[in-house]
């Protein structure tokens, strides 16, 4: 392989995140940088690798095997090459040479530190144009306790904290775990609706919340029960706030009964997985809101706000999965779901589901210009498989509506 020493830094400016970083940033950048040549079939990462550096396809073609031995093509050019190879560490990805390449690597403490001065020295240039003052403030109130670890983060709600307990304690039995439902009286009447709906197929009516428990089965009842508590969550004490949680909340619940039955119609997916990562991929907007209470001007400034929340959710939304001990899945939900270029992978996870869920519950809504047309999603080339087309997944869902309502009904009722 060779180097190439110095690079022009307008070529970092054709990749995600560098693009967002001013001229001065990107010069800094690219003194540090790197291009490589390398012929095909040299393996430029190996799958479990965890090293220092961050790669991006300027030309050619790669090859991606992930550990079950499925690949998929990365190709120079294209949406999905916009973004790192192979980002996740330990790599994910053994990732070769399938025609002669020129890549760029960057070393991540030098990338980490032109982001970090960039995020520090705020206010920034975003798409939508500058922050003003105020909402500078309430994003560095909120980014200064992210780094200090003392941001204020939201607690899963006891009853959904019991109910996990004791659903993995192996000597709990279905009236222990029924008792426990029933100190919300709210959450038994909708565990029981839930086990009545048609969702599950409920053919004999029931009013016991432990034959509920039995209909549904244990894991059903421990994701149902975490989906149905979230929604005190998503309160204010401001009244200028009310109507933004509540707005939260309604998008939530769309993309979480539209996750529900999109994870019925394609393989590989549990619904009831599916409902609670997208009732959660925007959870770290509750926060920031939180954080606005304290801050009026940036309350009547829905544009600036906006902004704040673009920049945090994905981070503090990590932050409150972790902190509840999710799986890294949801994790990934929480940070990727907005980003609609994601590394290419042939193996569908959670975050496809949710972004074409997402993408769904924008159609026909003002929304709906600001995000992707469907085929040029990653996601959504990941999950076409069969006769899954665009029209055909619109189809499929008009088809599913009634699930679709009796989803949206569980959770708002």
């Amino acid at each position: 392989m060779a180097s190439q020493l110095s690079v022009d830094p307008n070529t970092l400016g054709a990749f995600v995140p560098l693009s967002e970083l001013d001229a001065h940033a990107r010069a800094s950048l690219a003194r540090s940088a790197t291009v490589h040549i390398a012929r095909k079939g040299d393996v430029l990462l190996s799958l479990g690798d965890d090293d220092p550096w961050t790669l991006f396809l300027i030309a050619g073609e790669l090859e991606l095997k992930a550990a079950d031995g499925v690949t998929s093509r990365l190709v120079a050019g294209t949406a999905s090459a916009r973004t790192a190879i192979s980002r996740l560490k330990p790599r994910k990805y053994e990732v070769r040479a399938s025609s002669d390449v020129r890549y760029l690597r960057l070393a991540d403490a030098a990338l980490q530190h032109i982001l970090t001065r960039r995020e520090a020295e705020m206010p920034v240039e975003l798409e939508t144009g500058e922050m003003d003052g105020s909402s500078n403030s309430l994003y560095m109130a909120i980014f200064e306790d992210l780094n200090d670890d003392t941001l204020l983060l939201p607690s899963l709600p006891e009853v959904a904290l019991r109910i996990r307990k004791a659903i993995d304690d192996d000597d709990s039995d279905l009236r222990a775990i029924a008792r426990i439902v029933e100190t919300s009286p709210s959450i038994t009447a909708k565990l029981i609706k839930a086990a009545n709906s048609p969702l599950y197929r409920g053919v004999n009516p029931i009013t016991e919340c432990t034959i509920a428990i039995s209909r549904l089965g244990l894991k059903t009842t421990r994701h149902l029960v975490i989906s149905l508590s979230v929604n005190e969550l998503f309160r204010s004490q401001s009244k200028l706030l009310q109507r933004a949680m509540r707005d939260l909340w309604k998008h939530s619940i769309e993309v979480g009964a539209l996750s529900f039955v999109l994870a019925r119609l394609l393989p590989g997916y549990e619904p009831e997985e599916a409902l609670l990562a997208g009732l959660l991929h925007d959870i770290g907007v509750v926060p920031v809101l939180s954080y606005a209470e304290d801050f009026p001007e940036v309350v009547n400034d829905p544009v600036g706000l906006h902004r704040v929340v673009t920049m945090l959710r994905g981070q503090v939304g990590a932050m409150i999965l972790r902190k509840w001990s999710f799986a890294e899945e949801f994790v990934e939900v929480a940070l990727e779901a907005e980003d609609w270029y994601r590394e290419s992978t042939r193996t569908p996870d959670y975050t496809d589901l949710i972004q074409l869920a997402q993408i769904h519950s924008y159609v026909g809504s003002p929304r709906q210009s600001g995000v992707p047309d469907i085929e040029r999603l990653t996601a959504y080339q990941r999950l076409a498989v069969g006769t899954l087309t665009p029209r055909r997944s619109l189809q499929v869902l008009d088809e599913a509506r009634e699930l679709v309502a009796d989803a949206r009904s569980l959770l708002a009722g």
